[in-house]
């Protein structure tokens, strides 16, 4: 289970961001606290190696005749980790590394998250389309893939955690942070916290 030292310092930075702002209560922090008092046991698949800092800046594409090829590099702490770690990082890094307009990015979120506990569902249940389509569906081939390895409750704490780490380093400011948008880093953690409190809900012992 994850631990984050700074969660106190992570829950201001929400606040700071502007969770309220979006109209979101503030509910990753409880999330986490479940997590700390929880005696769950889950099992999972881990693989030998993992790159450590799979994110949208370590990505190389070469256009070519058939499509496009992805190369990987600038591995960060390779070791041994859950398997479907990376893949989870790289998930909520193409959302939060890259410049999204917020209703857009509200719209993606419900797709991926499902229904926000605010009044943006009028919003949210708008079809997205261009590069938000595009972003949809990449995270849905990255899952996809992730799924033979460990159940979806396990793919959604990583993708909880890595958000809070991100949300956490607001708090130190945003200098090598490359979080683009604070308020949508804000939306983020609670969205998936709510979705990982769903999926993990419907997982009992």
């Amino acid at each position: 289970m994850p631990r984050h030292r700074s969660r106190d310092r992570a829950v201001e930075s929400v606040r700071a961001s502007g969770t309220e702002t979006v109209g979101l209560r503030l509910g990753p922090g409880f999330s986490f606290s479940e997590l700390l008092a929880s005696d769950k046991m889950q099992r999972i698949t881990e693989r030998s190696l993992v790159h450590g800092d799979l994110h949208m800046s370590n990505i190389a594409l070469d256009l070519e005749p058939n499509g496009a090829r992805a190369y990987i590099f600038d591995a960060g702490f390779v070791k041994r980790n859950i398997a479907g770690r990376d893949l989870a990082v790289l998930e909520a890094s193409v959302l939060l590394h890259q410049r999204i307009e917020h209703e857009v990015f509200v719209r993606i979120c419900s797709i991926l998250y499902g229904p926000a506990t605010s009044g943006t569902a009028d919003v949210a249940a708008e079809p997205v389309t261009g590069i938000a389509k595009e972003i949809v569906e990449f995270i849905q081939a990255l899952r996809e893939a992730a799924n033979p390895w460990n159940d979806l409750e396990i793919y959604a704490l990583m993708v909880f955690d890595f958000v809070l780490i991100q949300v956490e380093g607001l708090a130190f400011g945003s200098y090598g942070n490359r979080v683009v948008d604070q308020p949508s880093a804000a939306y983020l953690l609670a969205v998936v916290g709510e979705w990982y409190r769903r999926v993990r809900g419907a997982n009992p012992i």
